[in-house]
């Protein structure tokens, strides 16, 4: 009996290939996806965990403007759970290049033991600098052709300046070029930072630099080398450890300090006067303690893999609920088919388990080795596909993706467990039937009249094959059921990735077109007190290109719910509530209406109140910086969808902060002109000593457009995986509905009707299911659409809400399309089809 049994599976296969393929695929295409786009978050996060380890990306570093004498750097060698420590100079200067200014960072590289161990810039071309007169560049430099091999690089010092106190060499050769882990990002900052903003990076040696002289020290932790840099156990430790660099640091200014106050004259003659001067009886930072958040790209990256993870915790699920719907109408056909065999086998003696082994063995398999094979192909695809557009951001090295099993065991397990248990669903209702009805082919459906017939006068208008098609379509209720169910499923999925597409650019529309009307947010390097904020204001108007002017206080503060649920915001207080109108347009996102400043409440973004679960006339507690908390009403909540923000009016401000007058933000406006004419008018206003920094929306937009499209590449694979997934479950669905209708097919073809008329006639019922099935996947997909964007945000982060009506149109017409493409291959199953064992299939 254990023989028969493994020649009925085989024979199973054998006999049904197409079944078992159209199986093996829809598992395939679920497991892979589903494992493959979860873990190329994880692939990327060790992608460049192994970078830094190889790199020797250091752990944290202090910087002072002042600078480190040798005996300084002695200091801090010596610090405990500190495993490597090398000081470094850095500074920026410019360099004439034609007719072009241009801004220079020029750093240490050094050839030391030290360096082999830390921030190892990697060769890309040409060699390492060996002498003072040399230098690399980054590879960026050489690609855009913004230096070459071989060129000179002239800097610009002047003898009493900041940078004379470090940079002694003027002139250098480019002999190489090299990609840094400090400079991860391709990108540059949309915030200029004075006029000096660095726009390149060249490395040289150490004799270029004043001897026993520093500004950076950079140190690398003990155990963080072994320790994933993504990880809790990671951050754990260098809190440790920027810790006891703090107090090391904050012992080493007051000893500076002491030593300035005692012999002003002798302690730092080698510095210049104004720098000291500046350093001790200023507002000058001393020092800054920077850990890798702090380099470029870093922080950055890492929110692109959240982002990953966040879109592929949900959308891959869907593709299984799809999956095992279709599988279940599959099988329960397979069952169906060979009901006079399990009749047969029932009344040879075979048990109910025995009988079930076939159907179950057949659907394991076929969800076995899909499964397998999606899952192994998917680690390989999909991790490479989504992660080669970040290179065009990133300086990484490429993707090597490894089997995560424990991605690929749950992935392996929903799909086995999804088709088994629809293979025992579909089984157990025709086990409880007796052999002798087995035996005998189902009776048809006794044809009942349909609701169209009740209107008469267009019942009586419609053809008689038109009426053939209605009484099919409400004669069998099942296949009706799930094959609606199936292309709403397909339909569904398609319009959630056109959803996403739309979700992922409104981001940068809505936000920097229609919400911030303005160009530019200035800082300013002191608070304006009220005599003086005219004249600044009215000296920035002055300025050719600007066009209006509007200034605002600005401090990040926390806000929550009273509870532990409590955040960072960002806070702005406009001088002038209704000329701050025509700067941001606060605006409620679902009607459109435009947010006031009340005198007594305030106005909170969307995403902050969504991750607060707050909402309109709720209290939120604020803690302002170095003043008391206070709790304010929700006035209303504002449409934002780039990090948070928390707006007061002056009146309210003056009475909460503890008077106001002073603010330290000025926003600007310019005047139609073009991105490059917008950076030049940004230099020169940063030329102007009254201010600090300067953020360019412009440029702010132009990184977006950078980081939202690498996210494209994520949103392609699952609109692509839609696409092939409604084609096999359209294929499955179509195969399921002529093979049950063969003998019907049969006879049609026998009382004389065409090849094209016997097509007509089987499809046109499938092409009405089409239309019926597709209109209300459209509504299934709004549900979805909303789960998965919802699940694909990061805090900062709010994605568009709309789908676009175009999304709605073609999802549709694509379901459709395919629905025309799957009837023209049965087409010419159709015409194979033989009439005369069609007929005596039941015997």
């Amino acid at each position: 009996m254990k023989h028969t049994m493994s020649k009925g599976i085989i024979r199973a296969v054998t006999g049904s290939v197409g079944r078992f393929l159209s199986i093996f695929a829809i598992v395939a295409i679920g497991c892979g996806l589903f494992a493959g786009v979860r873990s190329t978050g994880d692939e990327m996060r060790a992608t460049t965990d192994r970078y830094f380890d190889q790199t020797g990306l250091s752990d944290a570093q202090i910087f002072s403007p002042l600078g480190f004498t040798e005996t300084d750097a002695e200091r801090f060698s010596g610090i405990e759970g500190v495993e490597y420590f090398m000081p470094v100079v850095s500074v920026t200067v410019a360099s004439e290049h034609g007719d072009e200014m241009r801004n220079l960072r020029v750093q240490t590289y050094l050839a030391g033991d030290a360096h082999d161990r830390m921030n190892r810039p990697q060769l890309v071309e040409g060699r390492l600098p060996e002498s003072a007169s040399e230098c690399v560049v980054e590879h960026r430099s050489i690609r855009d052709g913004s230096y070459a091999i071989g060129e000179k690089i002239h800097v610009l010092i002047e003898s009493d300046s900041y940078e004379s106190m470090f940079l002694r060499q003027k002139e250098f050769v480019v002999v190489g070029s090299v990609d840094s882990p400090l400079y991860l990002s391709f990108s540059w900052s949309a915030i200029s930072i004075g006029s000096k903003e660095p726009r390149y990076n060249i490395f040289t040696n150490v004799d270029a630099f004043n001897p026993g002289r520093y500004n950076s020290l950079h140190f690398i932790f003990e155990g963080t080398a072994e320790t994933f840099c993504y990880s809790p156990a990671y951050d754990d430790i260098v809190s440790s450890g920027t810790r006891e660099l703090e107090l090391k640091t904050q012992a080493w200014v007051v000893d500076r300090y002491r030593e300035y106050r005692e012999n002003k004259e002798g302690a730092f003659s080698e510095i210049p006067e104004k720098l000291i001067t500046d350093f001790f009886e200023s507002e000058i930072e001393p020092y800054f303690i920077l850990t890798r958040d702090d380099v470029q790209g870093y922080t950055l990256f890492e929110n692109d893999t959240q982002r990953v993870d966040g879109l592929a915790r949900i959308f891959p699920v869907l593709f299984y609920l799809v999956s095992a719907l279709v599988c279940l109408t599959t099988m329960t056909r397979m069952v169906e088919e060979e009901r006079t065999q399990i009749g047969i086998q029932k009344a040879l003696g075979y048990s109910t388990a025995a009988i079930s082994v076939k159907y179950i063995a057949y659907a394991l398999s076929a969800g076995l080795l899909g499964g397998l094979f999606g899952i192994t192909v998917g680690f390989q695809i999909f991790p490479r596909v989504i992660y080669r557009p970040y290179l065009i951001m990133y300086r990484l090295p490429p993707i090597r993706p490894e089997f995560r099993f424990e991605h690929a065991w749950p992935a392996l397990v929903f799909a086995v467990l999804a088709i088994v248990l629809a293979t025992i669903f579909a089984i157990i209702k025709t086990l409880r039937s007796r052999p002798a009805q087995l035996m005998r082919p189902i009776p048809p459906l006794i044809g009942r009249s349909v609701p169209l017939e009740k209107i008469g006068f267009l019942w009586r208008s419609i053809s008689f094959f038109h009426k053939v098609t209605v009484r099919n379509l409400f004669r069998y209720e099942k296949r009706l059921i799930m094959t609606i169910l199936g292309i709403a499923g397909c339909t569904s999925l398609i319009l959630t990735g056109f959803g996403l597409k739309n979700a992922v650019n409104d981001i940068i529309d809505k936000q920097f077109t229609q919400i911030l009307t303005h160009d530019y947010r200035i800082y300013t390097k002191q608070s304006l007190a009220q005599n003086d904020e005219e004249g600044i204001v009215l000296m920035l108007a002055d300025i050719k290109g600007i066009s209006e002017v509007c200034p605002v206080f600005a401090q990040t503060v926390r806000m929550g719910d009273g509870d532990e649920n409590n955040m960072e915001v960002s806070l702005l207080v406009p001088s002038n509530p209704d000329l701050f109108r025509r700067f941001y347009n606060l605006r409620e996102r679902e009607s459109r209406a435009p947010i006031s400043l009340p005198s007594d409440q305030v106005v909170i973004s969307e995403k902050a109140a969504i991750l607060l679960g707050i909402q309109k006339g709720d209290s939120v507690l604020i803690q302002p910086e170095g003043k008391e908390a206070f709790e304010s009403t929700v006035y209303a909540i504002a449409e934002n969808y780039v990090e948070h923000y928390l707006y007061m009016s002056p009146e309210y401000a003056s009475r909460r902060l503890g008077g106001m007058g002073e603010y330290n933000v000025l926003l600007a406006q310019t005047e139609d002109m073009s991105n490059a004419e917008r950076e030049r008018l940004a230099s020169e206003i940063l030329e102007q000593d009254s201010f600090s920094a300067l953020l360019s929306y412009s440029k702010v937009k132009e990184h977006m457009h950078e980081i939202f499209k690498n996210l494209d590449a994520l949103i392609y694979v699952l609109i692509g995986s839609a696409f092939a997934l409604a084609l096999i479950v359209l294929y499955n669905l179509t195969n399921i509905n002529v093979r049950e209708r063969i003998r019907e097919i049969a006879t049609l073809k026998v009382l004389g009707f065409y090849d094209s008329e016997v097509s007509s006639y089987v499809f046109r019922e499938n092409a009405v299911l089409t239309l019926l099935g597709a209109a209300p996947g459209l509504l299934i997909g709004m549900f979805m659409h909303s789960s998965v964007t919802l699940s694909g945000e990061v805090d900062m982060i709010m994605f568009g809400r709309d789908i676009h009506p175009s999304s709605f149109f073609f999802a549709y017409l694509i379901t459709c399309a395919f629905s025309m493409v799957i009837h023209g291959i049965m087409h010419f199953y159709l015409k194979r089809i033989r009439m005369v064992e069609s007929l005596k299939s039941v015997e």
